[in-house]
């Protein structure tokens, strides 16, 4: 630093200054030059050339019109003072020519083989002045472990620049990605309408009931309609979906004295968010979920690691054993279940899945995807039963979840 500050005093005069505003307007430029490979005069005109540049692009009013007479002086001035021969080795300009000789790079190429631009110069360059200046601690570690210098340069380059593209930053856990706005609470059994894009909408079931993100589970199926296709190929952790507010039309029964949850497939989704709020809740519930395969088993080995995968029977089509008995299930079950012999006086929730019959409700908000999509969830239609005592079972067209 203290070199730094004896060239800045032997270039301007100055024994102190202001890092930001004018390292800002000193240390870019020179940069700049030397990285084209511009030669040793008119530094000062830098800046002014620059917001010319940027000034000259816009409406031709009169801030647009006033910046012509700057780069008309700019580029008389390096058409008398640049030539193939005053670029200085190892610069940008000297390489372009390098290669322009034996015919490596085409000539009309050139131009664009060349795109300095100051402003993320400027950006990088003040803005860890600014950051460590007011994180004393950082700029102390920093001092101490000069290994974290590059992280530290990344971090500006993310923080200050316009030009992103490669500095994400991943995380291995969940976020609060926009506080200003939190998500609705979603009641267990709730869906969302997905805009995928243009005429494509799906509905998705939310596997979870906290308000803090929504869960929704997409399988990639070959044979789908487009939904899950398209969803995988938009999609990915940082893209930003348009979704409408959660609407339930298969809540959960919150007055059962015990609940035995079943689901198939798709299914599951739904089911899997109550599940999660009885286990919060301390009630008394099981779950039994059915499949073709192992393979075709939503969630996986997932359900394996969940806090309440004691409660979780899984039934497998291409398994000889065990078969899933709902009526031995029903039979067992304590006053307050649905039961085969008839269904007393309660109301018995059930979703039928089929297309939707009616227009997308608008959108109200945007959300970020935060995770990969992992399996599939057809479009559904939710609907709420409530079975008359004498009724031994549904309509057969209309099978219980």
């Amino acid at each position: 630093m203290n070199r730094w500050k004896a060239r800045f005093r032997d270039a301007t005069g100055q024994v102190t200054f202001i890092a930001v505003s004018d390292q800002s307007q000193h240390l870019p430029p020179m940069i700049v030059s030397q990285l084209v490979g511009l030669p040793d005069f008119d530094k000062e005109n830098t800046l002014k050339w620059a917001a010319a540049a940027f000034d000259v692009l816009g409406v031709r009013n009169e801030r647009g019109t006033q910046p012509v007479a700057a780069k008309k002086k700019m580029r008389a001035l390096i058409s008398s003072q640049v030539n193939p021969d005053t670029p200085k080795p190892g610069n940008w300009t000297y390489c372009i020519l390098d290669l322009l000789d034996p015919g490596k790079l085409d000539v009309d190429l050139a131009p664009f083989a060349l795109r300095d631009d100051i402003d993320p110069t400027i950006s990088l360059t003040v803005q860890p002045i600014s950051q460590l200046s007011q994180n004393p601690a950082d700029w102390d570690r920093l001092r101490d472990n000069p290994d974290l210098c590059r992280s530290a340069v990344h971090e500006a380059l993310r923080q200050g620049c316009g030009a992103r593209a490669g500095r994400g930053r991943y995380l291995g856990a969940d976020a609060d990605l926009d506080a200003r706005r939190p998500l609705p609470k979603a009641s267990p059994g709730a869906h969302i309408d997905g805009h995928i894009r243009d005429g494509l909408v799906r509905q998705y079931s939310l596997i979870n009931d906290t308000a803090a993100a929504y869960r929704i589970a997409v399988h990639k199926e070959p044979k789908s309609r487009g939904g899950s296709i398209a969803m995988h190929a938009r999609f990915a952790p940082g893209r930003a979906m348009a979704i409408s507010s959660p609407r339930n039309n298969f809540p959960q029964e919150k007055a059962a004295a015990q609940s035995i949850l079943f689901g198939g497939g798709i299914g599951m989704t739904p089911v899997l968010a109550m599940a999660w709020a009885l286990h919060r809740q301390g009630k008394p519930f099981e779950c039994h979920f059915s499949a073709r395969s192992r393979d075709r088993a939503p969630f996986g080995g997932g359900l394996n690691s969940l806090p309440f995968a004691d409660r979780i029977g899984i039934y497998l089509d291409n398994q000889a054993a065990p078969r899933l008995d709902v009526s031995a299930m029903l039979r067992t079950a304590m006053p307050g279940c649905a039961a085969c012999s008839g269904w007393r006086a309660l109301n018995a929730p059930w979703s039928n899945m089929a297309p939707p019959l009616q227009a997308a409700s608008p959108w109200d908000r945007r959300v970020t995807v935060t995770s990969t999509p992992c399996c599939a969830l057809a479009p559904p239609r939710y609907l709420r039963r409530a079975a008359p005592p004498n009724t031994r079972r549904p309509p057969a067209s209309r099978p219980p979840s």
